[in-house]
């Protein structure tokens, strides 16, 4: 039986592609954390930098208000 997974398609680094395939679906699915948690990251990265830029835009917008009694916000 090994012999036979052993020459179904020999390639360089073979071990390590044959053993993702045998070992079991919960392991694999634990190597793959890291990688969720990095997109996780990135995306609450652009949305703290976006939330950012709306909270400043709010203030300069709410001191122009109080500043300038003529100036009428869109909505």
């Amino acid at each position: 039986m090994d012999a036979e997974i052993a020459l179904m398609a020999p390639k360089t680094g073979g071990q390590y592609h044959w053993e993702s395939k045998i070992r079991a679906p919960t392991i694999a699915e634990v190597h793959q954390l890291p990688y969720g948690i990095g997109v996780c990251a990135w995306l609450a990265d652009i949305l703290c930098l976006i939330g950012s830029f709306i909270t400043g835009t709010q203030i300069i917008q709410g001191l122009v208000i109080l500043n300038c009694p003529s100036y009428i916000p869109k909505l």
